[in-house]
């Protein structure tokens, strides 16, 4: 009696650690970094982590990041552009073919605008703030265990706001407001990515 208590016990035990070692391969963790570009002037990283069907999305891109200094003949122009979006969201997996995965989900992203353009005494400067909600839709080839590359359409509900300044030897002499909102397919709704598993 008390050996058949004993087996129940070990049995009850090795049931429990192997449903759980079945559970931890089922849920095993899934890392990506990789590079991401929306078009030549929009490049950034993005980062990854969940399980092979479920994963958690960071992206930091960086557009417009360029400046300079042009003259001609009594005239000088100094510019300065700057943009960056980050983006935090939800994407889930389905491998659909050999070596291809059908991505889909959403980003709920951040973006800041400035520029600022400087010419003869006068200056203009425009910066805007803009939240958005992006839909993800997408597929990654699988090059091998560790390489994958992406290609998704991030359709979006979006809204800037900032201002627009414009001065003359250094006093401001006009101020308005940016106010914009749109719906569907912004510029960089396309986006290619390169990414390392581990």
């Amino acid at each position: 009696m008390k050996n058949l208590g004993i087996k129940k016990i070990v049995f009850t035990v090795l049931f429990i650690v192997t449903s759980l070692i079945t559970i931890a391969q089922e849920t095993e963790q899934q890392r990506e970094v990789g590079i991401a570009f929306s078009d030549l002037n929009n490049f950034g990283l993005t980062y990854k982590t969940g399980t092979s069907k479920s994963l958690w999305r960071y992206n930091i891109l960086a557009a417009n990041l360029n400046g300079g200094e042009s003259s001609y003949e009594n005239q000088s122009n100094n510019y300065i552009n700057l943009g960056l979006n980050a983006s935090i969201g939800k994407e889930f997996r389905k491998v659909i073919a050999k070596n291809l995965e059908f991505r889909h989900g959403i980003d709920i992203g951040f973006s800041y605008n400035y520029s600022e353009n400087e010419s003869n005494g006068s200056k203009n400067t425009i910066s805007f703030i803009g939240p958005a909600v992006n839909g993800v839709i997408g597929v990654n080839y699988i090059f091998n265990t560790n390489f994958a590359f992406g290609v998704e359409i991030l359709p979006s509900i979006s809204y800037q706001f900032g201002t627009n300044k414009y001065y003359n030897n250094g006093q401001e002499t006009s101020d308005s407001n940016i106010n914009h909102w749109s719906i569907g397919f912004q510029n960089n709704f396309a986006r290619l990515s390169l990414s390392y598993r581990f």
